[in-house]
């Protein structure tokens, strides 16, 4: 059976989990609800729980390293679920959003620009 560690303040959706069951087949989760930025918050996770497959919703840079961690061990890279967001058609109704699968994160890199350099300590 596969160990999926959930991290998000969400436990996973129906259509979450039945899409899980799809893709893994019989697995078990176990939803952590907040990651600390402590630099040891990840590999500690990851070493509590020895998940077969990490299922995230983190800000970029606990994204970037939780991918760091989990190409040193050999293990998949972290999924997140897609969903496609709906805006409002008519003033009465609003369009649920609609669950499109997971992505499997690849990478994470982002690029800055200070926009107030002059600011010293910023």
């Amino acid at each position: 059976m596969k160990r999926v560690l959930w991290i998000s303040r969400h436990p996973p959706s129906q259509e979450e989990s039945e899409e899980l069951l799809l893709l893994l087949g019989a697995h078990t989760v176990t939803q952590v609800q907040g990651v600390s930025r402590d630099t040891d918050a990840i590999p500690n996770l990851l070493e509590e729980h020895q998940p077969d497959q990490v299922v995230a919703i983190l800000p970029l840079s606990l994204v970037e390293v939780l991918i760091v961690h989990l190409k040193k061990r050999g293990m998949p890279l972290p999924w997140r679920p897609a969903w496609q967001h709906r805006g409002q058609h008519d003033q009465d109704a609003v369009t649920p959003d609609a669950f499109r699968g997971f992505d499997e994160i690849l990478e994470m890199r982002y690029r800055k620009r200070r926009l107030r350099p002059h600011i010293e300590g910023v």
